[in-house]
């Protein structure tokens, strides 16, 4: 999926010089989930074809996703970001999380840089994610989420997807390489969103 295509009306994505590079010779080769690392925050829910299962706690949301069995944990506890986040920068990132009203609002830093952003937008190691996770229906959520990175975007940039509820309570067990033969066969594909 392409996330400039999941931009909400009235606003665009706009990518710095450096964006517009990076984009144009991304090695689609060398897609991190195609080495089964972590797909991260956003790619994890928009962007695969394996559900999540969202587990809320009294002090921590947690997103479960069936690709590699991996997991997300957003803290309502009312802590802080660890002070060596950027020193130390997680797949997912350090989430951070509170309520208003039926809406989770969640701030994400410190996430590793080598994960990709979709299909191909990379981002840096300076990318903060402002989210919103909006209850609809008991069926539905309204999951918006405003992409601030000065490295590869202009300016901040908003997106929007809904999320449905699937039919079944229990998440899959799927291992990224478990019987894989196609990476050693991998050859560069260089440019654009695929």
């Amino acid at each position: 999926m392409d996330l400039a295509k999941l931009v909400v009306p009235g606003d665009q994505m706009l990518l710095t010089p450096y964006g517009e590079q990076r984009l144009r010779t991304v090695d689609h080769s060398k897609d991190p989930s195609a080495r089964c690392l972590p797909f991260g925050p956003v790619r994890a829910v928009c962007c695969l074809v394996h559900p999540n299962m969202i587990v809320q706690h009294s002090n921590v949301v947690a997103i479960l996703t069936e690709s590699q069995r991996t997991y997300r944990l957003i803290y309502t506890d009312g802590r802080g970001h660890p002070e060596d986040i950027e020193d130390y920068p997680e797949w997912y990132g350090s989430s951070i999380g509170h309520w208003e009203g039926d809406t989770l609002v969640v701030e994400t830093v410190g996430i590793d840089e080598r994960t990709w952003l979709d299909n191909g937008h990379e981002h840096s190691s300076k990318l903060k994610l402002l989210e919103r996770f909006q209850t609809v229906d008991s069926e539905t959520i309204k999951w918006s989420v405003t992409f601030d990175d000065p490295e590869f975007f202009v300016k901040p940039f908003t997106t929007s997807l809904t999320l449905k509820r699937r039919v079944g309570d229990r998440i899959l067990s799927h291992s990224c390489l478990e019987n894989e033969k196609d990476l050693q066969n991998m050859v560069p594909t260089i440019g654009g969103v695929q």
